[in-house]
């Protein structure tokens, strides 16, 4: 299953990759396979949405916060950011997600953080900083970054913040259930953002 999620994750960076060459919107991008996500779950999860109604209107407004950092924020800024890097990049960024996650844990006093942990989490500083500098020192000090690996590292934090919510919070909603609703939430923000921003704003963003 481990392998499984591995290949799936990695594909979405070459789908990514491929919908740009294809010339498709990361935005539209974004919107569309949200959409699917939502059809494949709604036979699943309706009843159990129903169900569980009290528990998600009481937690409307975090769900809502949950959608933006995941469906719509870390989806848009890995899709904008593999405009501007490579796919090898975008993925490796990917890699500090459990770095942020121990740092937010222990900044928000969610979970105790070993020195084993406080070395991972200096080590992949110390892998972003290669990958972004590219071993350069004169990147590093003129800030002479590439685009897209500094929209990734907002990718990272954002997906970073979604999952220490998560850690801090715990829903009684079936896993399912609760990934089906995140996915209307910010679904509802896609459908809205789709029709309202024009096309020339869409091109200004990722030119």
């Amino acid at each position: 299953m481990l392998v499984c999620a591995s290949l799936f994750w990695a594909g979405n960076f070459m789908i990514g990759k491929y919908a740009f060459l294809s010339e498709i919107p990361p935005l539209t991008l974004v919107f569309f396979r949200w959409s699917l996500v939502w059809i494949i779950l709604l036979p699943f999860t309706y009843k159990e949405i129903i169900k569980y109604k009290d528990t998600i209107l009481n937690n409307l407004p975090l769900l809502f916060f949950l959608g933006l950092t995941s469906v719509g924020l870390f989806n848009s800024f890995t899709y904008l950011s593999l405009i501007h890097t490579q796919v090898i990049n975008a993925s490796l960024f990917n890699t500090a997600i459990p770095a942020i996650i121990i740092l937010l844990c222990f900044l928000f006093k969610i979970e105790k953080t070993n020195k084993f942990q406080i070395l991972g989490l200096i080590i992949s500083a110390c892998g972003i900083l290669t990958i972004i500098t590219k071993l350069k020192l004169d990147v590093l000090l003129s800030l002479n970054f590439n685009k897209g690996d500094l929209i990734m590292i907002g990718g990272v934090l954002t997906w970073g913040v979604y999952s220490t919510l998560l850690k801090k919070k715990k829903f009684t909603l079936p896993l399912l259930t609760l990934v089906h609703v995140i996915c209307t939430f910010e679904f509802s923000k896609l459908i809205s953002l789709s029709i309202s921003t024009p096309k020339e704003a869409i091109k200004d963003l990722i030119a």
